[in-house]
């Protein structure tokens, strides 16, 4: 016995979602929440990947680490995009989707990626750099406020993780 989706013949038992982009579907949908962390090199990366795994957790949803990688990323000395690396292993030992986009801009890869997935939240850092440089060279944040529609967005601050204490100084009670 075979299932008709969309016009398609399909073997029962191997019904699939077909893909939203093929059937002019351009909006996302809400079925279930999805969740999307965008990460960089900075050291509030693991923080919000921390928290995107609980939010991910009490929502009960499926979660990506994205990372869009840029020309100006490519310009950084090798240590710090090493932190990229760390952070995305980091998220997919935590449950997470790893996932590598490239693009011009980071904040239109991201919508791109949140419809094309059918992402409902978006989480982001809060911006730690000075005013002035949004109206220079443009805000991620304002951005993806912007162009996301009905994705939510969350700009929250990414706890630093703590380090241990070294071995010979005595820790608190």
């Amino acid at each position: 016995m075979s299932v008709q989706i969309h016009g398609e013949v399909v073997p029962q038992g191997e019904a699939r979602a077909a893909d939203p982009s093929t059937q002019g579907i351009a909006a996302t949908w809400a079925v279930g929440e999805r969740i999307a962390v965008c990460v960089g090199p900075g050291p509030f990366s693991s923080g919000l990947i921390r928290a995107a795994r609980r939010m991910a957790s009490g929502l009960l949803a499926p979660w990506f680490a994205v990372f869009v990688e840029t020309a100006a990323f490519r310009e950084l000395p090798e240590v710090e995009r090493d932190h990229v690396d760390q952070h995305l292993e980091l998220a997919a030992s935590l449950g997470g989707t790893p996932v590598r986009l490239q693009g011009e801009r980071v904040s239109r890869s991201m919508i791109d990626f949140a419809r094309r997935e059918n992402i409902t939240q978006i989480i982001v850092g809060k911006p730690t750099h000075p005013r002035w440089r949004d109206f220079v060279y443009g805000s991620l944040l304002d951005e993806l406020l912007r162009n996301s529609g009905n994705i939510g967005i969350y700009a929250i601050h990414g706890e630093v993780a703590a380090r241990p204490a070294p071995a010979d100084e005595p820790r608190a009670p």
